[in-house]
């Protein structure tokens, strides 16, 4: 193949894939509103995160007005607790099934000769 040729093969190439992109833009036009609703979802969660005495306001606010919600959110509270303990310590639990890394002196793949210290 000459460079021409090449040329020639890339060019048909790179419209192909202008072909496919343009293609691609407007099949995704009819799922375009769920990926904003996601986006809209995905600030107001960071906002919540930035902003966490708005929870706790409105959570101060419905145990105030019905005295019964406080049991409901102490045991939600309970259970989150829990939950983000069990999160937190899971990297440690985990941690005694990872692969550890070579060691010096271990044979590895890259090693020119089988006992892997350069030795023949």
């Amino acid at each position: 193949m000459n460079a021409v040729e090449l040329a020639l093969a890339k060019q048909r190439l790179q419209i192909d894939c202008a072909r496919q992109r343009e293609t691609f833009g407007q099949n995704i036009d009819g799922l375009m509103p769920l990926f904003n609703a996601a986006d809209r979802a995905h600030a107001g969660a960071r906002w919540l995160i930035r902003h966490p005495e708005v929870v706790a306001g409105g959570v101060a606010l419905l145990v105030a007005v019905r005295p019964h919600s406080l049991q409901f959110f102490w045991r939600w509270g309970q259970r989150s607790f829990f939950a983000w303990r069990l999160w937190r310590d899971s990297e440690h639990w985990l941690g005694r099934f990872r692969i550890r890394p070579i060691r010096k002196g271990v044979p590895s793949c890259s090693a020119p000769y089988a006992d892997g210290l350069g030795r023949p």
